[in-house]
């Protein structure tokens, strides 16, 4: 689902309300209503918590709530970092880095970021020019785009297939190393 915990986010989010609260009241204490004799700069405290802390939980509500929203309240490169970092580990924790030669392959997609990390073994990345997986990961997140992820991952493959027989045809001995998940 995600690479990571992203509750910087959710704060995030939550002082947004906060401010969005203070502001909304300094706005309404600013408009021009002749039946209130106030002035109009001067906002009670006992208005202006209230309104802050309502704004807090609002925001932090409707980020947990709603994973779009809370994705905007994320840097993306901290979501790309989570995600490599999640990939790499994948990759080792699975055996991918272990084939007899290098030539282990993993397609990792993380749903809350949208992103997807192909990572190919040490010769598959010494024989192959740098962007070549870029046209994989978009086939990956078309299929999601498209609500047909599977149909998505299956034109990955075949794209992964097609870019690594060239260098890496099939030998006489070869075995299926890795499980085909």
């Amino acid at each position: 689902g995600a690479s990571a915990n992203y509750d910087r986010g959710l704060f995030m989010a939550a002082l947004t309300g906060a401010l969005a609260g203070t502001l909304l009241l300094v706005g309404i204490h600013l408009l021009p209503i002749e039946a209130l004799d106030h002035d109009p700069w001067a906002v009670p405290l006992w208005q202006l918590l209230p309104a802050q802390i309502l704004g807090l939980f609002a925001g932090y509500h409707l980020a947990s709530s709603n994973e779009g929203v809370w994705r905007r309240f994320v840097p993306h490169s901290l979501m790309k970092e989570a995600v490599e970092r999640a990939a790499r580990n994948a990759f080792s924790s699975l055996g991918c880095d272990k084939t007899r030669d290098g030539t282990g392959i993993l397609i990792y997609a993380s749903l809350f970021e949208r992103i997807v990390v192909v990572h190919g073994d040490k010769a598959i990345d010494s024989k192959l020019p740098k962007g070549t997986w870029d046209e994989v990961k978009e086939l990956v997140l078309s299929g999601f785009r498209d609500g047909k992820p599977t149909e998505g991952y299956v034109a990955a493959i075949e794209k992964c297939g097609k870019l690594l027989t060239p260098n890496f045809p099939i030998k006489p001995d070869d075995t299926n190393e890795l499980p085909n998940t």
